[in-house]
């Protein structure tokens, strides 16, 4: 018999009851966890791997299932962080349906890597870049000072304070139109995950011939601004009304997409400042549907009675 495993499992167990979970960090393991019916593996590396053992795939779980039925192809995970996305992909994809992640953090980059493989996934795609409007350097500002935070790291620095971050670095940039052409160029992206932390506007024109050619659902995580100074959060909310316009000149219909798994249909996305109380209860996802398609989502394609954007986000 192997008593590794439940050697782990009762280890894991005890830190939990007893508060002192992250006393894990200094040890590498995987544990597999088993939610709603759904059984995967998580390696735990450091503090990487924390959330997923911890909890249950966030409340996006249904929504994830409608998307991944009504499109079939790529999912492109932009942003991936440390896989919440991918375990999402992984209980509703198809046979045959490929994954690929990418993300400026080569931390997040490796972790994903290996939480693919301990779930069997051979042919993930992982591309340690940012993406943007076009190629070529960007800085990239962190919340700690070695320029390993995961959660909060954006090429887009107007969300907080300059001094709420601690540190800076160089990464490469590339559209996401290039990185379809490189790795998928004769594959249907389906869907497309994109979490920037603020830098959305510049990730959606990247993708404008995909847009174009595939049509591909998108959910779109918008951030509304922090910054104690008033221009800087003008500044945030007219980079969210560009994306609008953008968005409309596409012909993409707008829902808010809540934690609780309603949609709720939009003229356009909320120009907003950050409100934490609404971040918890109902959040910032906003799901991005072609318009020939938005009839599959509860609004007719021609429909004019959509909600406005201030009833949804204050």
């Amino acid at each position: 018999m192997n008593l590794r495993l439940p050697l782990i499992r009762l280890v894991h167990f005890a830190a939990r009851m007893t508060g002192q979970e992250r006393c894990l960090d200094l040890f590498n393991f995987t544990l597999p966890v088993t939610v709603r019916g759904f059984r995967y593996f998580v390696p735990r590396r450091g503090e990487l791997g924390r959330s997923l053992v911890q909890e249950a795939p966030h409340g996006m779980d249904e929504l994830y299932a409608r998307m991944l039925r009504n499109k079939k192809g790529l999912f492109l995970d932009v942003g991936c962080n440390e896989g919440q996305t991918f375990l999402l992909w992984l209980k509703h994809r198809e046979p045959g349906l490929r994954y690929v992640a990418i993300d400026p953090q080569p931390r997040c980059c490796d972790y994903v890597g290996v939480l693919s493989r301990k779930n069997a996934v051979k042919d993930a795609v992982i591309l340690c870049a940012g993406l943007a409007e076009s190629p070529g350097l960007a800085t990239l500002y962190c919340m700690d000072a070695e320029g390993a935070d995961s959660d909060m790291a954006s090429m887009e620095p107007i969300l907080l304070a300059e001094a709420e971050y601690q540190s800076r670095k160089l990464v490469p940039t590339v559209t996401g139109d290039a990185l379809v052409e490189s790795v998928a160029s004769e594959e249907t992206v389906a869907v497309i995950k994109i979490d920037v932390e603020g830098f959305e506007h510049g990730v959606l024109v990247g993708f404008q011939q995909t847009l174009r050619r595939d049509r591909p659902l998108i959910l779109c995580e918008f951030m509304g601004s922090g910054h104690p100074d008033p221009a800087r959060r003008q500044e945030r909310r007219s980079q969210i009304a560009a994306s609008s316009r953008f968005l409309k000149d596409n012909d993409y219909a707008v829902f808010h997409a809540r934690k609780d798994g309603d949609l709720v249909p939009l003229d356009a996305v909320p120009a907003h400042d950050f409100c934490r109380d609404h971040f918890h209860t109902a959040g910032y996802d906003f799901l991005l549907v072609p318009e020939e398609l938005s009839g599959e989502f509860g609004v007719s394609p021609h429909s004019t009675h959509r909600g406005q954007p201030d009833s949804v986000i204050r």
